[in-house]
């Protein structure tokens, strides 16, 4: 019973609101995807939308670089936004 729920909530594990790409992946449990490239598509399905947007032309061969890739694309947004607090609300950015 505590396994099935605990599927369930990683099936539906998307990151949201201040969620970072460091805390969605610490609950993110690749033990419940049984291939690389599903644990990949997993974790993608899950990321924000900017943060997919970004990746979409990106060749990602592992999880590793997925994470990784993730990561900075999270990083070079919270730069941004540091440099040009006014855009934060901008719609899309989100």
């Amino acid at each position: 019973m505590v396994q099935r729920q605990k599927k369930k909530e990683f099936m539906e594990l998307k990151m949201s609101g201040t969620i970072t790409v460091m805390q969605y992946a610490s609950r993110f449990v690749p033990e419940f995807v049984s291939s690389e490239r599903l644990k990949m598509g997993r974790f993608e399905e899950g990321l924000a939308f900017y943060i997919q947007n970004q990746l979409i032309a990106q060749p990602i061969l592992t999880f590793q670089e997925l994470y990784e890739r993730s990561a900075e694309v999270e990083r070079v947004k919270t730069e941004l936004r540091a440099l040009n607090p006014v855009n934060q609300k901008r719609k899309g950015f989100e």
